[in-house]
């Protein structure tokens, strides 16, 4: 049971009837108190009894012995259930949280506070919060990273983690429980609440009102009151009460002795961090016998820097409530001579952390005791920051501008949908960047019809380098259903700042939040110190106008003919429209949007895209269209409507790890990335890495996609081996093969296995396990070609043409390498393959002229075994082959005769195959569509 202190307890004994109502009330909540259960608080520090016991003893050792004659019962009174009430709720059962959310504890009717919290709705803000948290938060919280879950129905399915979210709900609102607990009860599974006893409702919700207080700034607590009852209130000196409870709620002091002697510290609490323990440890001592009478000395020995600055900030707020609360008792009661003396035992606050020098002489740390933190140095950062990051090009300027502008057109159609004020329409919230040369002046206006900024965006995000607004949980509240963005940004990383000094030295905005009435107007330049802000008249929306000089202004549109006009032609969506103008002089010039592609989620029959999912994004459109601008430039990966790769490919779609494989061109992507996952560089102009995440879907569909087209090409053709197919084969007619017009010499990407066809592919060659393939040097212009010895043909199981264009010397040179010599960076497609023997049939001629220095190597040459010859041919081989057929002088015969200079036998163990994968994406898709392995 708590003990009041004996001057209290003198106070309170003058009023029996409040006296009775305040033991009445200790003894109800004794026992919930000494339960000390505070099951969503499982790592705080103590708040039962023994806390509860030290804040009512140090509030009775702070007050002065001039102010003591002035304490009246209801002061007594007010501090001893107060400080029962202030940290009451952190004692909460489960039963007692799930009857706050679902409705069943009435809501807390104060005449301090006209319009109080919805607990049910105040929980469902929370939760929603909760699950937006980013890992920083998480992990403060759990420990990880992992999202919240729902908090289930049932109290028994709550687990650790759950009842910490739930504890941080309670932290945030503990105070204003503690209030609408003294008017209602203690929320429980029934309406029968442990209450107060004793007391009428006007004075327990003011003790209410003064145990909420402590979690509300001081003076704003106190301007709560009516003017004429702010000295004293219901016989209670609300103020002076009120600065009591919150100084003892951080500092636990107790006297026993004569007041104005020594103090006994007995223990400092942080009401900032309950879970630093470490602060509690670092305490060493407290006690009043520093120099200053008036002064609390704590001898502090934190063992690392982040506690050595947390406890210097507490202390400092220590410090900060005592100004606060001397500057408001003077303020209140320094014109009453009857309460101008009213006041407590302590001023000040010194520390051993006051001087660093002094700590790390005294102390002898073995840490620095400073954290040293990442900062941007203002306007010579940001002059650091531009090239590196953007060039000197100022279309990118224009891009990362129109980003922002799209975006928030993009935001304000998202906050119309949502306010179901579908009346407006998305047509005339667009975006116009404009290009004006009047006389000497040159001026860029980028202005949109979008969402707005207020003056808190202007400030701590537009204006803060590298803070995205669109990271808030202020954005997330409103364009966030369930973890999910319902707009597909384009901007991205808060620095599009950055790049507008690309364009100018100094920027001039307008802007005017939608659910704001008044606009804003403001000029800054990358050096600006302070940057004044004024309110004015101005339509919703955003219009940003930089003077540009004239070396910008002829980059944008080269002076007279405008043929730069695709250099910041970046959009490629039909709407929200982005409307290009240059203005010279009297001429108004239209710019056209050069390419325009599918939106999110179009249908796409009758058209020439393809889709892909993936749980991460949005949309996925692919396709093998060429999207070509004015100054022939293609474009290949759009992400949310803005260009991004130009000309090059940085992603990886290969069909197969054996590079000689039949592979597919890269297609253009168009992706609608709603969360932010597309790895995009800082540039935009790049990815971060090679392999997307939808990299395997997207394989698996163009694998589809190709084996349809195979297919369809050939079900009809003959699978004889001649000169019109070896050309079909070679030549496909397939767009989207790589080398399908045999631009570069290299293998046929489709093969023939016993008059049957099938793509070149590893994983499908390793299920077929022929014992011999042939490599067939074919010259297509030449008609060259082994394929023209029937003698040949007849006995291939599987047939491989390799194309060289011309036939030229160091075309056959880079053809043997290849096949022959494992050691040749040239060679690559038999490495991997269980190969135990090569044999080749070669014009004796041909072997003078290719095995020479700066070609095939002599020594790899010398390998070769001699296994047949006559005058103009031999037949060489290494490794184990069978013996050479017995029709070998017919063979011999029929390439002479169409002047063949050499023909390729690669020989083949499939019982020694361990270099080949099983199975890739392609042959998987291949013979679910082919029905098989061979067509």
């Amino acid at each position: 049971m708590i003990t009041i202190p004996d001057r209290l307890k003198t106070k309170l004994e003058k009023n029996p009837a409040l006296c009775g109502a305040v033991y009445s009330s200790l003894s109800k909540l004794n026992p919930w108190f000494s339960d000390n259960k505070t099951v969503f608080f499982p790592e705080y520090t103590d708040h039962g009894i023994t806390h509860l016991q030290e804040v009512i003893n140090t509030a009775d050792s702070l007050i002065t012995d001039e102010s003591w004659p002035s304490i009246t019962a209801n002061d007594a009174a007010a501090i001893i259930t107060s400080t029962l009430l202030h940290d009451c709720a952190m004692h909460l059962s489960e039963d007692g949280f799930y009857s706050l959310i679902n409705k069943k504890y009435p809501p807390g009717k104060s005449r301090y506070f006209e319009n109080d919290i919805d607990w049910s709705h105040a929980w469902h803000e929370f939760f929603a919060e909760a699950k937006r948290f980013d890992g920083k938060k998480l992990r403060s919280l759990f420990g990880d990273d992992t999202p919240v879950r729902d908090i289930p129905l049932n109290k028994l399915d709550l687990n650790l983690r759950d009842k910490l979210l739930i504890g941080e709900f309670l932290r945030r609102h503990h105070a204003t429980l503690a209030h609408h607990i003294a008017l209602n009860g203690i929320p429980g599974p029934s309406e029968s609440r442990v209450r107060l006893e004793g007391f009428d409702n006007d004075i327990l919700d003011l003790f209410g009102f003064i145990a909420r207080s402590h979690n509300m700034g001081l003076r704003s607590a106190i301007d709560l009151l009516e003017q004429s009852k702010r000295r004293v209130h219901y016989n209670t000196h609300v103020p002076f009460i009120m600065a009591v409870l919150r100084i003892s709620d951080y500092i636990q002091i107790h006297s026993t002795r004569a007041e104005n002697q020594l103090l006994e510290i007995k223990s400092l609490s942080s009401p900032i961090s309950k879970k630093e323990w470490k602060k509690h440890n670092a305490i060493k001592e407290i006690n009043q016998t520093h120099d200053d009478p008036e002064a609390l000395y704590i001898d502090a020995e934190p063992q690392d820097a982040i506690v050595y600055e947390s406890l210097s900030a507490l202390f400092k707020d220590i410090q900060k409530e005592l100004d606060v609360t001397w500057s408001i008792l003077g303020e209140v009661y320094g014109r009453m001579d009857s309460l101008k003396n009213i006041g407590i035992n302590i001023r000040r606050v010194r520390s051993s952390l006051d001087s660093t020098s002094v700590f790390i002489k005294d102390k002898k740390p073995n840490f620095i005791p400073k954290t040293l933190k990442l900062k941007t140095s203002d306007s010579e950062m940001i002059n650091l920051l531009i090239a590196p990051l953007y060039g000197n090009s100022p279309g990118v300027g224009i891009r990362e501008l129109m980003q922002n502008a799209v975006d928030a057109c993009n935001e304000l159609i998202d906050y119309y949908y949502k306010k179901a004020e579908r009346e407006i329409s998305s047509n005339n919230i667009d975006v116009t960047i404009k290009l004006i040369k009047t006389g000497d002046k040159n001026t860029l206006i980028i202005s949109d019809h979008g969402i707005g900024m207020t003056l808190s965006v202007i400030e701590n995000y537009f204006l803060n380098i590298g803070a995205s607004f669109r990271k808030s949980d202020s954005w997330k509240s409103i364009h966030e259903r369930d973890g999910q963005s319902s707009v597909h940004r384009t901007g991205r990383f808060g620095i599009g700042l950055l790049a507008a000094y690309l364009l100018g030295d100094e920027i001039h905005v307008k802007t005017r939040h939608v659910t704001d009435q008044t606009g804003y107007e403001f000029s800054c330049r990358q050096d600006s110190d302070a940057i004044c802000v004024k309110p004015i008249d101005f339509r919703i929306g955003t219009e940003i106008s930089i003077t540009i000089n004239d070396k910008v202004f002829k980059d944008l549109t080269n002076s007279d003919n405008y043929s730069n006009e695709d250099y910041w032609d970046w959009y490629c969506l039909p709407h929200p429209k982005v409307n290009r103008l240059i203005c010279n002089e009297s001429e108004e010039v239209i710019l056209e949007q050069s390419i325009t592609v599918p939106m999110n989620e179009e249908d796409l029959s009758d058209t020439p895209w393809n889709r892909t999912h993936h749980p991460e994004f949005n949309d996925i459109i692919w396709g093998y269209v060429e999207l070509r601008e004015r100054r022939n430039r293609s474009t290949n990966l759009i992400c949310n409507g803005i260009k991004v790769l130009r000309n090059n490919h940085f992603y990886s779609i290969n069909l197969s790890t054996n590079r000689h494989d039949m592979n597919a061109n890269y297609p253009t992507l168009i992706v609608y990335d709603q969360d932010g996952h597309m790895p995009l560089n800082l540039q935009r102009d790049s990815l971060t890495t090679r392999d997307l995440q939808f990299k395997d879907e997207l394989m698996k569909d163009v694998s589809e996609y190709l084996s349809k087209i195979i297919i369809s090409k050939f079900e009809n053709e003959d699978r004889k081996i001649n000169e019109e197919l070896i050309k079909k084969l070679i030549m496909p007619g397939i767009d989207i093969l790589v080398n399908n017009n045999a631009a570069d010499d290299g293998f046929s990407q489709l093969i023939i296995f016993n008059e049957k066809l099938l793509p070149l592919n590893a994983c499908l060659l390793k299920e077929l396990k022929p014992k011999m393939v042939s490599i067939d040097f074919v010259v297509l212009s030449d008609k060259l070609g082994s394929w023209q010895s029937q003698t040949l043909m007849d006995s291939v199981e599987c047939y491989i043409p390799y194309h060289s264009r011309r036939g030229s010397k160091s075309s056959k040179v880079n053809f043997l390498r290849g096949i022959l010599d494992d050691n040749s960076y040239r060679s690559g497609y038999f490495k991997t393959f269980p190969t135990i023997g090569k044999r080749i049939f070669i014009r004796k001629a041909e072997i003078d002229d290719l095995v020479s220095p700066n070609n095939y190597p002599r020594t790899s040459w010398a390998r070769l075994k001699t296994e047949w010859e006559n005058k103009e041919w031999k037949i060489l081989s290494i490794g184990n082959v069978p013996p050479v057929n017995e029709k070998i002088a017919r063979v011999i015969n029929e390439l002479s005769r169409v002047e063949q200079p050499f023909y390729i036998e690669v020989y083949l163990d499939w019982d020694k195959a361990d270099g080949i994968d099983d199975s890739s994406i392609f042959s998987t898709v291949w013979k679910e569509t082919a029905q098989g392995v061979l067509i």
